[in-house]
């Protein structure tokens, strides 16, 4: 093997993220192996052309048709496998979203929305229960939502439930999030 494909992560030689995403192709499923790439790409292991550069390579072997849908598939901007079924779901149902938005908050702050409306300034944030689940995330989510509330954003959290085991009651509440905020104002906006 090529030794620019090996490096040494304290002390242990590995294999370059993104070819390691291309030999799971042989193991794993399309779902698994998309959740693995997303979550390469989170932690800024991979980008998504390094797959794909893989994916040109050994195109033609066992696994290949897998990592290649993968690679048609995965968002660079979606952070999970969760956050890529809900973007999944919304396009299904017509509703028009921006994945990874970027919200600028007073005093310079930065955030990226999982999923946004802009005109109806709506957040819609996927949260997985391995990652959102200790008190501690719990409160960083709610000083979040706070800070995007005093600059005229709302917030709406969807969990695994929503998206995979109601997805239809998910689809009607965008939708009725989203005709609540834009609806013309019958009075001040609380």
């Amino acid at each position: 093997m090529s030794d620019d494909l090996v490096r040494l992560v304290d002390g242990v030689p590995v294999l370059e993220p993104a070819r390691t995403i291309a030999d799971l192709a042989l193991l794993l499923d399309q779902r698994e192996l998309t959740a693995v790439t997303l979550a390469a790409m989170q932690r800024q292991l991979c980008a998504l052309d390094d797959v794909r550069k893989w994916q040109k390579i050994l195109a033609g072997r066992p696994g290949s048709t897998t990592l290649r849908r993968v690679v048609e598939e995965a968002d660079p901007a979606l952070e999970s496998i969760l956050a890529a079924e809900f973007g999944g779901l919304m396009t299904s149902a017509g509703i028009a979203l921006v994945a990874g938005y970027p919200l600028r908050l007073g005093g310079g702050g930065l955030v990226a929305c999982d999923f946004a409306d802009p005109a109806a300034r709506i957040d819609f944030e996927i949260d997985g229960f391995a990652y959102h689940s200790s008190p501690q995330q719990v409160a960083r989510d709610k000083a979040r939502d706070r800070r995007l509330l005093r600059v005229g954003w709302v917030t709406v959290r969807y969990d695994t439930d929503d998206v995979r085991r109601r997805p239809r009651r998910t689809i009607e509440d965008v939708r009725r999030q989203q005709a609540i905020r834009l609806a013309p104002a019958a009075g001040p906006r609380v």
